[in-house]
């Protein structure tokens, strides 16, 4: 699990020594490339080598959105790069990918919840992945993608340990759109936390923030 080429300069390009190694030394576990900032400013050509030999080489990519848009860019001037490395080329190209939230409360980043939803939002936005497939493609990141370098998601079956979330909102797009927090946590079978839904008080009538219509069932 490596930082790299988490900076603005183009001439950054340790992705490509990673996937070379990767090929070169037989890695049998997982290698994942958390941040490759850099790649947002690589010329065209050099970004599409880049993605090929990841693609290749089977190295998961990371980003950290909430980190990243802080963080890139602050000694340029205008138009300022936004410095998220390039999820949708890679999904496209068929790399393996993530998302994650590199800081909660630091000097680095000092405004996060630890809620993995507010990076995904984040990534939507300045990656502009706004229609409703690319939506979901980001949720599905959260679900299946970031448990790569786990073996994959855990599985909902008589018989597996019983690890998964509970939202109290219908669709994925929802759970973006409200980033809303967990109805329940479970945790091998244990509800480990739990975060009634927010209710607010409109000309009185009850409503849920962000959603439309009768409140669900």
């Amino acid at each position: 699990d490596l930082h790299c080429d988490e900076t603005d300069d183009p001439n950054s390009r340790h992705i490509l020594w990673v996937c070379r190694e990767k090929l070169q030394r037989e890695f049998p576990r997982h290698v994942l490339a958390g941040h490759c900032t850099a790649m947002h400013s690589y010329p065209s050509d050099v970004a599409e080598d880049s993605i090929h030999q990841i693609v290749r080489s089977g190295v998961q990519v990371v980003a950290n959105p909430l980190d990243n848009i802080v963080l890139q860019g602050r000694g340029d001037g205008y138009p300022r790069r936004r410095g998220i490395t390039r999820i949708p080329e890679l999904i496209a190209a068929g790399a393996t990918v993530g998302l994650g939230h590199d800081s909660i409360m630091d000097p680095w980043y000092p405004l996060g919840r630890g809620h993995l939803v507010d990076a995904a939002s984040m990534l939507i936005h300045v990656a502009q992945m706004t229609r409703p497939p690319e939506i979901e493609r980001v949720y599905r990141l959260m679900v299946d993608d970031n448990h790569a370098p786990f073996g994959g998601p855990p599985r909902l079956e008589v018989g597996e340990e019983a690890n998964f979330l509970v939202h109290s909102v219908c669709t994925p797009t929802d759970v973006l759109r409200t980033r809303a927090v967990p109805r329940w946590v479970v945790r091998q079978g244990v509800v480990v936390a739990e975060t009634p839904p927010q209710i607010s008080e409109v000309l009185g009538e009850a409503l849920r923030p962000g959603l439309l219509g009768p409140e669900p069932s």
